[in-house]
């Protein structure tokens, strides 16, 4: 008998989208400062050259975060988010729709607006984010059309954080398994 073990079932099964948020996303903690700065100078840098132009983005997500999104969303009007599990999908939604329970990432949203020289606005430049991401789809990277049966129009930008180390890491799991 093969098994039918894979990165996408131990992902629904054990991770928890809101305890990555709560582990990673607080003030103490040292991603916070240490990565998260990082990203957002390597983002802002990036989106902010003109190099990278449009009104659609394609966002391929691995987990719940919205900060890798906030140096994009004044240049990009229409976001699609992708992602691998329903627990994300849940959580981005109830975020989107600033519904009562939803993960808060005001700190995250702090920190990139800070940076961005506008600490002030921090509460506008989440809305602008909200009112950016038109749709969550659920992905499984595990088939050769992850987003079958849906068809999507083209897009101006693609953008995948860390999905490529997760791609990778499913061959790993097959080759180990059997």
């Amino acid at each position: 008998m093969q098994s039918s073990v894979t990165v996408k079932n131990l992902y629904d099964q054990r991770f928890s989208a809101r305890k990555h948020a709560e582990t990673y996303y607080h003030v103490d903690c040292g991603f916070v400062d240490d990565c998260l700065i990082k990203q957002t100078e390597a983002l802002f840098n990036i989106f902010s050259s003109g190099s990278i132009k449009g009104n659609t983005m394609l966002a391929f997500k691995n987990g719940p975060t919205i900060h890798e999104l906030l140096p994009a969303c004044e240049l990009f009007k229409e976001i699609t988010l992708s992602t691998v599990t329903d627990d994300n999908a849940s959580e981005l939604k109830k975020w989107v729709g600033n519904e009562p329970g939803a993960i808060d990432w005001s700190l995250p949203v702090k920190i990139v607006s800070e940076y961005e020289g506008n600490g002030e606005k921090w509460m506008e430049k989440q809305e602008t984010l909200r009112r950016a991401i038109k749709q969550i789809l659920q992905i499984d990277l595990t088939k050769s059309n992850p987003l079958a049966p849906l068809t999507l129009p083209l897009v101006d930008c693609l953008f995948s954080m860390h999905h490529l180390g997760c791609f990778y890491l499913e061959k790993k799991v097959r080759t180990y398994v059997h």
